[in-house]
């Protein structure tokens, strides 16, 4: 009796001390990565912002993937606003952005992106660039606010199809982020290196990217956002076709057609590159998901390309 109550101590002690050293280094993150931007009140919350360069009557908004953050368009970002207005912002739960109400469905993802756009880009036609998940928020944003876009960048996005196809993968998934979630108050996913941060990141911004993806709530939302594809799947069913007259650019990844998931993933760019009759479909010749990192320069021609559109001009064909 006695060893089993050592041990109980040794442990709670343990877990103690734990605790305590993670929120210690929390704490230091918050000091090492401050925001970069501002904190637009949404009602109840609040919701990381950041906005840079002069509008012309045209505000680019940019909408990260699924776990990321505003960060994943650090680069392109930065380009864009010597040329344009941009905005990008953190999703409920992610980066500097206070948690949001469960469940964290497309729809209610979209209602909080609409109080970004209402807030920022006031009387602004909307350029949406969308990567991975985020362009599956995008169109279906397009699909729902149709008279405040007047473009769609779609990043080596998914559709769909594709989500119902990984369906089964994403639950799963969520239930080892819940796990995960629980752990890292006690520090155990930092200790093991599990931060994810795409290597093609500038070194800076992928240590920011880990100290903010580490945190509890993060990960406990991207819980929450892989758990929706019934809910997401049912929203989009309901919505009504993108815009015929949208002009759309769906920028893909060179895929490996050997790889079975690759195979999915470049049916997928082919449907969206059918989204319409103005849609069009360039293709990288990088291999990495991570178009923003890798491919920058493409991603700021594409959202250049509808400047003329968006001020209703003709918009150019992309020449790259």
């Amino acid at each position: 009796m006695k060893i089993i109550l050592g041990i109980m101590i040794v442990l709670v002690v343990g877990v103690a001390a734990l605790w305590a050293l993670e929120t210690k280094r929390r704490a230091h993150d918050e000091i090492l990565y401050p925001a970069p931007g501002s904190f637009l009140d949404i009602g109840d919350r609040s919701l990381h912002v950041e906005c840079a360069g002069q509008s012309s009557g045209v505000t680019y908004m940019l909408e990260a993937g699924a776990g990321a953050s505003s960060l994943d368009w650090e680069v392109v970002f930065h380009r864009l606003a010597e040329r344009a207005q941009v905005c990008r912002y953190d999703r409920a739960g992610h980066g500097w952005s206070d948690r949001g109400p469960r469940p964290r469905t497309i729809e209610a993802i979209v209602r909080d992106l609409d109080d970004v756009i209402e807030q920022k880009a006031q009387s602004d036609t909307i350029v949406l660039l969308g990567h991975s998940f985020g362009g599956l928020i995008v169109q279906a944003y397009a699909r729902k606010h149709p008279e405040r876009i007047a473009g769609l960048v779609l990043v080596d996005a998914v559709d769909t199809e594709f989500i119902e196809l990984y369906a089964d993968q994403s639950k799963s998934g969520a239930r080892t982020m819940r796990l995960g979630s629980v752990m890292s108050y006690v520090g155990i996913p930092r200790l093991l290196g599990l931060a994810p941060a795409p290597s093609s990141a500038p070194d800076h911004i992928q240590q920011a990217m880990k100290a903010r993806v580490i945190r509890p709530i993060t990960i406990a939302t991207v819980a929450d956002e892989s758990t929706s594809v019934d809910a997401n799947v049912d929203y989009l069913s309901k919505l009504p076709p993108i815009n015929t007259s949208l002009p759309v650019t769906v920028l893909s990844r060179r895929t490996d057609p050997s790889v079975p998931f690759e195979q999915d993933w470049e049916a997928a760019q082919i449907r969206l590159a059918q989204l319409n009759e103005r849609t069009q479909r360039v293709i990288s010749t990088s291999p990495d998901h991570q178009l923003t990192f890798t491919d920058p320069d493409l991603v700021v021609e594409a959202a250049m390309a509808f400047e003329n559109s968006a001020q209703g001009q003709q918009s150019p064909e992309l020449d790259l």
